[in-house]
């Protein structure tokens, strides 16, 4: 195994909670960083992530590698970070089944503070 990527489900809080992907990490071993693997699990990835019907993903990441996905500030969509960061590296990928509904404040499972 060279690399790896993870989607976990987290909370969009406003007037309901709706039920949203986070997508932490993605890791590729550094001998094989550069050779698309990364974007490979992401493309992967969001694409069965759109399969099952999820509405949208966010991630908290590098600002210049996520845009190529889709991803955009969080801000443009009205979702808030559970944490201050700065706005360009909360982002959001919205899928097909995205709707304007979904906005709010993401709220990470008490796990993600275990650290």
């Amino acid at each position: 195994m060279v690399g790896h990527i993870l989607f976990s489900y987290v909370d969009l809080v406003s007037d309901e909670t709706r039920r949203i992907l986070a997508l932490t990490p993605v890791a590729v071993l550094p001998t094989y960083q550069n050779h698309g693997i990364g974007s490979a699990l992401v493309n992967a990835g969001l694409t069965i992530a759109d399969s099952m019907g999820e509405a949208l993903v966010v991630v908290l990441g590098h600002p210049l590698f996520y845009p190529k996905f889709g991803f955009a500030p969080s801000i443009q969509y009205a979702i808030a970070a559970p944490f201050p960061v700065p706005e360009d590296v909360f982002m959001v990928k919205p899928l097909k089944h995205f709707q304007p509904m979904y906005r709010g404040n993401v709220v990470y499972p008490p796990a993600f503070n275990d650290a």
